[in-house]
Order: C-alpha cells, then sequence, then structure tokens
C-alpha cells in the first residue's frame, strides 16, 4: 500500500466525513454530533458537512423505493 500523500489534516477531515456518511447510512442516529463535531474540528466546513448529509438522504430515499426479494430478506431481522 503506498503511503498517503494527502496532509495528515486532510486524511483526518475525509475519515470524518465518510464516518459522518456511514452514520447517516446505517441510521445511527446517537453518532451524529459526535461525527459532526469531529468533521468541524477536523477541518470540513458546514458547507459540505450539509452537503454530505442531503446526499446520504437522497441515497436512503433512493434505496428505500427499490423492491425487496428474498435474497434481501435474507440479511433483515425480524422486528423486536
Amino acid at each position: 500500500m503506498k503511503p498517503s500523500k494527502l496532509p495528515g489534516r486532510a486524511v483526518e477531515r475525509i475519515r470524518a466525513m465518510n464516518a459522518l456518511e456511514a452514520a447517516i447510512l446505517a441510521g445511527a442516529t446517537y453518532e451524529y454530533e459526535r461525527l459532526v463535531t469531529a468533521a468541524l474540528t477536523a477541518g470540513a466546513t458546514e458547507d459540505e458537512i450539509d452537503l454530505l448529509i442531503h446526499d446520504a438522504l437522497q441515497s436512503l430515499f433512493a434505496r428505500a423505493e427499490l423492491p425487496v426479494g428474498p435474497r434481501e430478506m435474507a440479511y433483515y431481522s425480524p422486528a423486536r
């Protein structure tokens, strides 16, 4: 694996933004505040965070409209 040529701060910002997007897609609402703060601390702007959140929500809505087949059902756990 090649070493990163990005400055350490940029790598930290990218990781924070990726973690925030993953939390949104996973529905981990309890993580949002901490991850937004981490992204801001890493140098992300509020506009970048807003765009990331918008894109993640659009992705969720796009996937929500897809039909669920038998293969996908194997990955869902029953409601508790």
